[in-house]
């Protein structure tokens, strides 16, 4: 299967990760590269994956985990939930396991539930009870 698909002239590739950077400016909030089809704008490594692939049926996974790279060599087809554990943090900020002992869920107020760390919090609680003694 011959693909043809031309990538924007906004790419470099670095030699030693092998991944196709994207550097230009023309990226969403997240940091991920766009382009404007029509009148949708798509994720660029969501167009390329289809391009060379075919249709996606869930997630696609950048294997580099470098959002700007557009190598298709480095996507990997993922389910939602699979996608949701290879980008599952397992330490805090400040270096706490997050472990299931070590770990509360808060409702962040838009539907969605926050890890949040039970040594952190428990230090941040402290902190400010001595503040107000």
């Amino acid at each position: 299967m011959k693909v043809i698909f031309i990538l924007p002239r906004e790419t470099k590739l670095d030699p030693e990760t092998k991944c196709l950077l994207y550097i230009g400016r023309n990226t969403n909030g997240r940091g991920y590269p766009c382009v404007r089809i029509g009148s949708k704008t798509l994720l660029l490594h969501r167009v390329i994956f289809e391009k060379v692939f075919g249709k996606i049926p869930e997630q696609v996974h950048h294997i580099c985990r470098n959002k700007k790279c557009l190598n298709a060599a480095h996507y990997q087809n993922t389910t939602d939930q699979e996608h949701k554990q290879l980008h599952l943090r397992t330490h805090c900020t400040n270096g706490h396991e997050l472990t299931f002992d070590n770990v509360y869920l808060h409702e962040n107020g838009v539907g969605g539930v926050a890890r949040v760390c039970r040594t952190c919090k428990r230090d941040y609680e402290r902190k400010v009870r001595r503040k107000y003694r």
